[in-house]
């Protein structure tokens, strides 16, 4: 597993406890709630980002791949 793969695995597991903690905890004040809302939303955003990187990283490995079938095949 890359690194990218681990983070995003932490992070998808932090959202899911998040999340978890939010429906156990129905009787948080208003303050512990938005805490915890806006941290989910900033794991969210962070899962939005590593996927959007995981894409461009895959993308550039397809792309230095075929460039070194075209070279191994000259």
């Amino acid at each position: 597993m890359t690194q990218l793969d681990s983070a995003k695995k932490r992070l998808e597991d932090a959202v899911t406890q998040l999340e978890a903690a939010i429906a156990d905890n129905a009787g948080l004040s208003a303050g512990d709630s938005r805490a915890l809302q806006a941290e989910l939303a900033a794991a969210h955003k962070e899962n939005k980002t590593l996927a959007r990187t995981a894409g461009q990283v895959s993308a550039r490995v397809d792309k230095a791949i075929s460039k070194i079938r075209l070279v191994l095949e000259a």
